[in-house]
């Protein structure tokens, strides 16, 4: 999985390129989030590639980083242009508590 991050929009955001498709271990990505959170960094955006699937192990890590993020007064997006990943987050009603954009230049709406 390759990780790069930088600040944009207000946000730190945390670029997720999956190498392959067994490649889903996300929880690097939220020990980085709550690293990034405890620096200070109070908003934050995941920013999934576009053949991110949205399984059960990578729902559960957006809702753990929801929790990091909120607990220190801050906001968790995940920036995703899939349709069929916002579609599942609409339907889990994840797009209740979490911002969801098309890009990362959507952030600022």
């Amino acid at each position: 999985m390759l990780i790069e991050s930088h600040d944009s929009q207000g946000f730190r955001i945390v670029r997720v390129e999956q190498e392959s498709e067994e490649d889903t271990d996300f929880v690097q990505v939220e020990e980085l989030v709550a690293r990034y959170a405890d620096e200070g960094a109070v908003n934050i955006a995941l920013s999934l590639s576009i053949n991110a699937y949205p399984y059960s192990k990578l729902i559960s890590v957006l809702v753990r980083c929801k929790q990091i993020v909120q607990e220190r007064g801050g906001v968790l997006a995940v920036v995703q242009s899939n349709k069929d990943f916002v579609e599942v987050l609409k339907r889990t009603k994840l797009d209740e508590i979490i911002k969801i954009a098309a890009s990362e230049a959507d952030l600022a709406e």
